[in-house]
């Protein structure tokens, strides 16, 4: 399995965790991964505020990146957690070199471990696809920040270095103030006369019924609520032309938006749902397509 089924599974959530209820100007600390764009220029990626977990996932067809933020309470410190990761790999891959954690430090002057892994996967062959990997560990506070790149490509170290050295030149961890996630139906869009662009949202809950094996969206209370893009705002819209599900990052754009939205339920019969967060003004600063249908 290639590593970009890797987002999809993470976007296919079963659970009903959300409500209709609207956002009111709450908002929370999250973690939030800072670049350059340009860093990304030939990779698919998606971005997730959040407290802990994943932050960041990006792939191309040879190359992968991760980051995230996690808590170990029985890590002292990265060494320690390095130790449980590579442990952890064990489970699925057989390691062609002896992994070694180093000391390392980021060009904006952290100090951690690195490690670097070569393995292929338990049932592979010796001549099997081989994967090479760099972990990057650093200390968040009371987390843990583990960024990992990994490729399958021929030139795996002279990929592994351009990317490390393009990404790690302009990353930076921030902290932002965003809402919960709310799920919402996308009803229109529209840009003013000074250019902002607006979204009419229907917020909703998506429901997995285990009798019958089937998701779907409840939306009990039918209220069309229109709200602005923030000047930042993040949203990844379904690629609705290409035929192996993929997501696209776009700019706020109500013509786009509509257009998207049109397709989609031409496509599948029922409005598209999006995950929304919101700023302390209730502006939305990111937005992503629900893939659990």
């Amino acid at each position: 399995m290639k590593k970009w089924m890797i987002l999809i599974l993470v976007m296919c959530v079963f659970a009903c965790a959300y409500s209709e209820e609207a956002p009111n100007g709450a908002t929370q600390t999250v973690y939030f991964p800072s670049f350059d764009r340009n860093a990304l220029q030939d990779l698919q990626y998606v971005i997730y505020p959040e407290k802990s977990g994943l932050l960041l996932s990006a792939y191309s067809d040879d190359l992968e990146i991760t980051i995230t933020v996690e808590q170990d309470e029985d890590a002292v410190n990265e060494e320690v957690f390095l130790a449980g990761y590579l442990a952890g790999i064990t489970r699925y891959a057989a390691f062609v070199n002896e992994p070694v954690i180093e000391n390392w430090e980021s060009p904006d002057g952290k100090t951690g471990k690195m490690t670097g892994i070569t393995y292929r996967h338990i049932k592979a062959s010796e001549d099997g696809e081989t994967f090479y990997t760099d972990a990057f560990c650093v200390k968040a506070e009371d987390m843990y920040l583990l960024t990992v790149f990994n490729t399958w490509a021929e030139d795996a170290e002279d990929t592994l270095k351009r990317m490390e050295d393009a990404f790690f030149e302009s990353f930076r961890l921030e902290k932002r103030e965003v809402s919960n996630v709310y799920l919402a139906q996308v009803k229109n869009a529209r840009a003013d006369e000074n250019g902002d662009q607006y979204v009419s949202l229907d917020f909703c809950t998506v429901v997995y019924d285990e009798s019958i094996f089937t998701v779907y969206a409840q939306n009990k209370v039918e209220e069309k609520m229109e709200y602005r893009f923030a000047s930042d705002a993040l949203i990844w819209m379904p690629d609705t032309i290409n035929s192996l599900y993929t997501m696209r990052l776009t700019l706020p754009g109500a013509d786009e938006m509509i257009e998207t939205s049109a397709a989609y339920y031409e496509k599948m019969g029922f409005d598209i749902i999006y995950q929304v967060m919101f700023n302390a003004e209730n502006e939305i600063v990111w937005m992503m397509h629900y893939n659990a249908f």
